[in-house]
């Protein structure tokens, strides 16, 4: 008995002097206050660990791009009836689809018996937020290996003589990405078919395809309070209505995607290469005050601004119940795992989450080991960024990121990573290099003859550089009462709002990603200071004006500035493509700006990246323009 009392005045001790201590102020894992906090905050719940088979030395398998994914028939016939069996699992499973998913957003419960400790008026999830990156990363593991078990199930029902078909066909298992920065940013056809064939334990049967949609087997306006939601029974994306039975119109979401290609992949290369104007706190959010011209937050709510357009993906709540949520977010992932290879010692400062999420107080200045609420690790202790900085931590990795074979040439790897970096998203550079090394070796003249197109083009290289264009956006998140498009246009917008995002003229959409504000009034625009609501990000239109450049004339500012001033809009619109008058948008700003990029040597232009130089920003170009239109004196 004494020992007991001895143990339980220890244990209270250490309570009292963990209260006194800021559980997220140092840095070192042995420190008293850690340990502290991890012996108070230990549990042993559903830990997230990731996957380990198929592990071997330094392998690790992949997350594959899911047009390759698929070619693995066995293996994608075992993910199809897996996550479908997953979905249909009851809610009360924590291992669910539905529980999963409902970590993101609504229906604002605790998962794996977690308090909300928390802003209990919002989800989990980390947006606006330096962890943003990290706090997806376990999310992603806990799906990963949830799926996996369900698969496992799958495999199972087999008979006993075909069992080892697809045990081995499941041995490897990680789930696949969508690089919608590719391919002209289509969805792969598999997530726009209802039905799909697979071969079950009991033999061949067309299923309904669980990467169309989530069905929802029952639905509570407690737990989906918005309209629509509460009464849509799937998934839908850009619907038909907002009747109940909704459809989805995936080739709308497939043109819109088309429409911004270019964009997307500009803004990814962007991200990737200018290492200068990207820390991590950049790279990690959208919020206006890390002052960075873009976020890979930023470009990630592009993707759920045009797959959602009024459905799930839509609003930060419910979006994580659309199955392309999490092909999506393996590629942000990937994404920032690839950043963190080419910069591998950048990471987290600290930043102030002024309305906090389920897990995390309103107010908590952020940083590595703030808690990433509710993930525990196999010992029952919270993760934090720290401990997810590493993908192998959860034994997976991603096409580009190899190191196992670059064992002591960290220069070597680093040339594989830009290698594949240029060769996936570099092509507007290199049609810049292609035009200056055909000059430099005689052909300009040649190719340019009657053709103004590459003579142009010839003109915007010049030793070795050329301007990089893009559009500032900076604004309210909270402007529109939920999620919002800015489109940004080299031409003349259709009257018609729902043509907005399909029209030639467009040069891309800049999406703001939140939350509809009847399900989040904590932040309502008079419960919080303007400044903790704004948010930035750019369109880049350089490859825009790469199309246009016989009108343009060449990407030197002394043609661009003319002929932006002539030719550039914006509009505003809802998810439900509602026009919303682009004077009555709160502390919305649009610029442009350029820097000078300098093209990497000809026999290094796919190893190196090019260099940027400082952006500046052309105010006359917009200057007077509120209200979005093109000026009074333009001859459009």
């Amino acid at each position: 008995m004494k020992f007991l009392s001895t143990v339980a005045l220890t244990l209270a001790s250490l309570a009292s002097s963990a209260l006194a201590l800021p559980l997220t102020s140092s840095s070192d894992s042995a420190s008293p206050s850690y340990w502290v906090r991890s012996i108070l905050e230990k549990r042993q719940i559903n830990p997230v660990v990731g996957l380990t088979d198929g592990i071997s030395g330094g392998f690790r398998p992949y997350r594959k791009n899911l047009n390759v994914f698929v070619q693995n028939a066995d293996q994608t016939n075992l993910y199809i009836q897996g996550l479908l069996l997953m979905q249909n699992t009851a809610y009360s499973d924590q291992k669910s689809y539905y529980a999963i998913s409902g970590i993101h957003g609504r229906p604002y419960h605790g998962w794996n018996g977690e308090a909300g400790t928390g802003n209990t008026n919002t989800g989990y999830c980390t947006h606006a937020s330096i962890l943003f990156p990290t706090w997806h990363r376990p999310y992603l593991a806990l799906y990963e290996q949830s799926l996996h078990l369900h698969m496992q199930n799958i495999v199972n029902k087999f008979p006993a003589a075909e069992r080892p078909r697809w045990q081995s066909a499941l041995f490897g298992f990680r789930i696949p990405f969508w690089d919608w920065a590719t391919n002209n940013a289509q969805m792969p056809s598999i997530l726009t078919q209802q039905y799909v064939t697979v071969t079950k334990p009991t033999g061949q049967a067309s299923i309904l395809n669980p990467l169309y949609s989530f069905k929802f087997p029952s639905l509570s306006s407690n737990d989906f309070p918005s309209y629509p939601f509460y009464q849509w029974h799937q998934t839908v994306r850009y619907p038909t209505n907002t009747q109940p039975h909704a459809n989805s119109q995936d080739g709308l979401v497939n043109q819109q995607l088309a429409a911004n290609a270019a964009s997307l992949r500009q803004r990814v290369f962007t991200l990737l290469t200018s290492s200068q104007y990207f820390t991590y706190a950049a790279i990690s959010n959208k919020a206006a005050n890390v002052g960075a011209p873009d976020s890979l937050e930023g470009v990630h709510d592009v993707i759920h601004g045009l797959t959602g357009n009024g459905g799930h993906m839509s609003y930060i709540d419910y979006s994580a119940f659309d199955p392309i949520f999490y092909l999506h977010h393996a590629n942000i992932d990937r994404l920032f795992a690839i950043w963190q290879a080419l910069n591998p010692n950048a990471w987290i400062g600290n930043q102030v989450n002024p309305f906090g999420t389920y897990g995390i107080p309103p107010g908590t200045n952020e940083d590595q080991f703030t808690p990433l609420t509710p993930f525990r690790n196999a010992q029952g202790f919270l993760y934090d960024s720290q401990s997810v900085r590493q993908i192998s931590y959860f034994g997976y990795s991603y096409p580009e990121l190899n190191d196992w074979r670059y064992h002591n040439n960290p220069s070597g790897y680093r040339s594989h990573i830009i290698q594949q970096v240029n060769s996936l998203y570099g092509s507007t550079s290199q049609q810049l290099a292609a035009a200056l090394n055909k000059r430099d070796d005689g052909l300009a003249s040649e190719s340019a003859q009657g053709n103004a197109t590459a003579t142009a083009v010839d003109n915007s290289v010049q030793n070795s550089m050329y301007y990089d264009w893009k559009v500032d956006i900076h604004t309210n998140k909270l402007a529109c009462g939920g999620s919002y498009f800015v489109h940004i246009f080299l031409g003349i917008p259709s009257d018609d709002p729902k043509q907005w995002s399909f029209q030639k003229e467009l040069a891309g959409d800049f999406v703001v990603f939140v939350n509809k504000m009847e399900d989040a009034p904590c932040l309502r625009n008079e419960d919080c200071p303007r400044e903790n609501n704004l948010v930035s990000g750019v369109v880049p239109i350089t490859q825009a004006l790469l199309d246009r450049i016989v009108d343009v004339g060449s990407l030197n500012p002394s043609d661009v500035v003319p002929y932006l001033k002539k030719t550039i809009t914006w509009k505003v619109s809802l998810m439900n493509d509602t026009s919303i008058a682009v004077e009555h948008v709160a502390d919305l700003k649009i610029s442009v700006s350029a820097a000078v990029v300098t093209l990497p040597p000809k026999d290094k232009v796919d190893t190196e990246f090019p260099t940027y130089g400082p952006y500046k920003f052309y105010e006359e170009v917009t200057t007077g323009r509120a209200g979005g239109g093109l000026p009074t004196d333009s001859p459009a």
